[in-house]
């Protein structure tokens, strides 16, 4: 039998309650788990925190960096256990879904040791069941369109946090780069919650024909690829809706979930890659999971069969 420690590292009300059912999801799947909700005690007891990580054989945590996740990320690597990650999911996420009405049917991306196209959900070759039962249609690849959107992102997410670069002028420094390519007009779209680069952009007489995406609540992201030639990204899941709007993607970062059917150098910005993303898109909807899913204790038995260890370990209890 396996011994989980779930640890709800995001105590809002929305993450605690997914925390709480893939707990559920580990006691339904006859396995032993331990709740717990370190951030409360992690300046008083951090190494509380550390004990109770060590004490299991596979931790659970929400998101990526800071406190907490810092402490079970540390544990992991003394003892060389794995970690359970949920994040925001590639499909019918909470980013493209109105949350408020619909927060159960939301999707979660659920895979080990990291996020986005770094972590391993455990779903190479996976089978076309999950993508046809989310419903969703995959656009022909466009040839044609006039600008370039470039995708940005909260620079201090963990989606960055690998960035060699200058994380606070990456955006900028990403236009200036596209500019060498194409006169093409440039949208750039950043990301709602951070416009640390709006100066940088629209203040500064080098950058020629660039243009600020209509940020408000009635638009969105769709809204800035109807006309789009191509878009540009780091490792935002923005540009998973791009692929499947039918836009290529250019992003050089391979932890981007799109990496694998986009074009990696920014000079064919003129003739951006178009490959065949069946098999991707089968791929990303076994990464991905929904809250009933979740309490129902269906990624959890995916994961573990898809872990040597912790497939034994269960087997032989």
């Amino acid at each position: 039998m396996i011994y989980a420690g779930v640890f709800n590292t995001k105590p809002t009300p929305r993450g605690t309650q997914v925390s709480w059912a893939f707990y559920e999801g580990i006691l339904n799947s006859g396995d032993c788990a331990i709740w717990a909700q370190p951030d409360d005690a992690l300046d008083d007891f951090p190494d509380a925190v550390k004990s109770t990580a060590r004490g299991t054989d596979v931790t659970v945590q929400l998101c990526e960096g800071g406190n907490a996740r810092n402490i079970l990320r540390e544990v992991a690597n003394e003892i060389g256990h794995r970690r359970i990650i949920m994040d925001a999911a590639f499909f019918n996420s909470v980013r493209v879904m109105d949350f408020e009405d619909r927060w159960e049917d939301a999707y979660h991306s659920v895979g080990y040791d990291h996020i986005k196209g770094a972590a391993d959900y455990c779903n190479k070759n996976s089978p076309s069941d999950r993508w046809e039962d989310l419903n969703l249609e995959m656009k022909e690849w466009r040839n044609s369109g006039e600008h370039v959107l470039v995708l940005g992102q909260n620079e201090t997410g963990f989606g960055m946090n690998h960035f060699s670069g200058n994380k606070f002028t990456a955006f900028s420094d990403l236009i200036f780069d596209i500019r060498k390519y194409t006169d093409r007009p440039i949208v750039f779209r950043m990301h709602k919650h951070k416009r640390s680069e709006y100066d940088l952009v629209f203040k500064n007489p080098e950058m020629k024909n660039v243009f600020a995406s209509q940020m408000s609540n009635d638009n969105s992201i769709f809204n800035d690829l109807k006309n789009a030639w191509c878009s540009v990204a780091i490792t935002t899941n923005a540009a998973v809706d791009s692929i499947l709007y039918g836009i290529p993607v250019i992003t050089a970062d391979k932890i981007s979930a799109a990496y694998e059917v986009a074009e990696h150098d920014i000079s064919n910005i003129e003739n951006p890659l178009m490959p065949d993303r069946t098999q991707w898109a089968y791929d990303l909807a076994y990464a991905q999971w929904n809250l009933e899913e979740i309490r129902e204790g269906l990624p959890w038995r995916h994961l573990r069969s898809g872990d040597d260890q912790l497939r034994r370990q269960h087997d032989e209890s």
